[in-house]
């Protein structure tokens, strides 16, 4: 069995893998029976995300990165994605808010 990424995720990463998590930007946790055995489709985003608000990225400089990310590693175009910036939007609320881990 191969080591998953989110092993090593702390509580930040965690957080973050749900948030893509309930995103769902591929669908794959839509259909109830017919899910993957894991929960990791995601995962590889979380530390390019984190990288990205670290360095202070606002919520459309996120989405243009993610944008490309999921065009480049997904094949996603551009108009699939119209919900890019209203996701980048609420992880950079989440990111900046008390709440966060």
């Amino acid at each position: 069995m191969r080591p998953r990424l989110r092993d090593r995720f702390d509580a930040t990463s965690l957080a973050l893998a749900d948030i893509f998590y309930t995103w769902d930007v591929l669908g794959v946790y839509e259909d109830e029976n017919n899910r993957p055995d894991d929960d990791e489709e995601y995962d590889d985003l979380v530390n390019p995300m984190r990288v990205w608000l670290s360095s202070g990225m606002t919520s459309e400089e996120l989405s243009r990165s993610l944008t490309e990310k999921l065009r480049r590693d997904y094949g996603l175009s551009p108009e699939s994605l119209l919900s890019a910036l209203d996701f980048t939007s609420r992880v950079h609320s989440w990111w900046h808010s008390p709440r966060r881990p």
